[in-house]
């Protein structure tokens, strides 16, 4: 089950989280470094005048191809990154580490993947983590069915 952003009791984004969402949809697009990424990435940063998709799509590209790095991070979502996205980037981490890597540099003809570069290794705590997600997702299968 993936976690959502921390909401208010009201069901909305934190205010940290609001932050971050203003940032990308208004600043980003300004910051050289976050315009080269985006080009490299081959992925359009929000403007203004552009609908806003949200923060996973951003997430999800930078993490699967390993260009989540502090820097790259506040560039693209600025200087509270940390902790307006601290929720969804451990998800999409543990969710593109646990993916297994595709095995035909063909499969990019009939799925959205991008061959831009790989996630970067799992930290000791990531690690323990997935261990436990496999542990747990092995059990469950091992299980006698009465």
């Amino acid at each position: 089950m993936t976690q959502s952003p921390r909401r208010s009791a009201t069901g909305a984004p934190s205010k940290a989280t609001q932050r971050v969402q203003r940032y990308v949809q208004y600043e980003a697009h300004l910051n050289p470094i976050a315009q080269a990424l985006a080009a490299e990435l081959k992925m359009p940063l929000c403007s203004p005048t552009s609908s806003f998709p949200g923060l996973m799509p951003y997430l999800d590209r930078l993490v699967s191809t390993g260009r989540d790095t502090p820097s790259n991070m506040c560039a693209w979502f600025g200087p509270h990154w940390e902790e307006g996205t601290r929720e969804m980037h451990h998800q999409a981490r543990l969710a593109t580490l646990s993916t297994p890597w595709p095995p035909s540099p063909y499969i990019n003809v009939y799925v959205n993947f991008h061959a831009l570069g790989r996630p970067r290794p799992p930290t000791k705590e990531e690690q323990a983590e997935l261990k436990a997600m496999l542990d747990y997702s092995t059990r469950s299968l091992s299980r006698p069915k009465y």
